[in-house]
């Protein structure tokens, strides 16, 4: 059973009382809950349109720079872009950065010895860049072709918009550099 009384002032509804009877097998209690109208009160619930207040906001993401060493390309609808890299140095590493200007891509890492067969080492997978730009590392343990691939073969209608920026580097062979 459900009751419910109005308290107003001035024409304004202050208060709503709603007693709900529940059937509780254990008391047979009442609960009684309380919605406060008034502006002068917290509200229990959210109202639609208006003003969202600023501690709800989320902090911002953080975008790559264009301002640093990034290169831009364009994925077709239905294909895949890969991008080629040498490595001679065993223990040389490997590191990439992205993000797609709107919606998701599909990134994998494959390696490819002199004259062998292509081997995955990062599984295909898709990435919602361009909420966070995707980053990631590799040791390459064997010498051959790295290569980084931006599958967009799952999208029928948009290409996607790509910065992306990847480094080599040597290995130290076990010296420390502090500087």
């Amino acid at each position: 059973m459900i009751k419910a009384i109005s308290r107003k002032k001035h024409g304004k509804v202050l208060c709503l009382k709603i007693w709900i009877q529940v059937n509780c097998p254990v008391s047979g209690e009442e609960l009684s809950l309380t919605l406060k109208t008034d502006p002068w009160y917290n509200f229990l619930f959210v109202a639609m349109g208006g003003q969202v207040p600023a501690s709800y906001y989320t902090a911002p993401s953080r975008r790559l720079s264009t301002d640093t060493d990034l290169t831009k390309i364009t994925v077709e609808k239905k294909s895949v872009f890969p991008v080629e890299l040498t490595v001679t140095d065993v223990g040389s590493t490997l590191s990439w950065e992205f993000q797609t200007e709107n919606y998701d891509i599909g990134f994998s890492v494959w390696f490819r010895p002199e004259g062998g067969i292509a081997e995955e080492l990062v599984p295909l997978q898709r990435v919602n860049c361009h909420l966070v730009p995707e980053d990631g590392m590799l040791v390459c343990d064997k010498p051959g072709k790295y290569i980084l691939k931006f599958d967009n073969s799952f999208s029928w209608c948009r290409r996607k918009h790509i910065l992306y920026q990847v480094h080599v580097t040597p290995p130290n062979n076990g010296k420390m550099n502090y500087n």
